[in-house]
């Protein structure tokens, strides 16, 4: 999103999109995991996928049926 006047950010106070710094790309590739992230990939790594799809895939709806017109 911009200023309607294309103004500088002293002017009006719109703040646009700010380029990173190698500081804050640093940071991001440092960061420490969240638990939800340790949590999916976990998850991911025990599950059997293509058993638990064999398995559910008949009870799921084929879809691409129309409905009737009322």
């Amino acid at each position: 999103m911009q200023c309607e006047n294309l103004c500088s950010e002293n002017e009006c106070g719109w703040v646009g999109p700010m380029q990173k710094s190698f500081a804050d790309l640093e940071y991001a590739a440092k960061r420490k995991t969240t638990r939800r992230e340790r949590f999916l990939a976990e998850l991911e790594r025990i599950t059997p996928w293509s058993e638990l799809l064999a398995a559910l895939t008949p009870f799921y709806p084929k879809g691409g049926g129309r409905r009737r017109s009322v």
